[in-house]
């Protein structure tokens, strides 16, 4: 029954909570807060190396700000550029429904 009190009192201290009148807000960093705390909860359990929960928070958002990541792909060329529409020969075609429209 403790477990809920002990996580909110643990996430209390190091919240990424922010004053807003957005409910959506609120409930983003909630779920976020949470989140972080489930991760330090796994780590400390799966882990030798002790970290305290506030270095665990810096370690997390310096990976997830750090520039280290592989660099992102340039623009495609044109998908179009060594290809060309050939007209098929021997079939009538038929004008579409609003070019037929248009030129009545």
């Amino acid at each position: 029954m403790g477990g809920v009190d002990v996580s909110d009192k643990a996430i209390y201290h190091n919240s990424c909570n922010r004053q807003t009148n957005k409910y959506w807000k609120k409930i983003f960093f909630n779920v976020v807060d949470i989140a972080l705390y489930n991760a330090y909860v796994l780590y400390s359990k799966n882990t030798d190396k002790p970290m305290s929960r506030y270095n665990f928070l810096v370690v997390v958002v310096e990976s997830l700000v750090s520039k280290d990541e592989q660099p992102v792909a340039g623009p495609a060329g044109d998908p179009g550029a060594d290809h060309s529409l050939q007209r098929l020969s021997g079939r009538q075609e038929r004008l579409c429904i609003i070019c037929g429209h248009t030129k009545k």
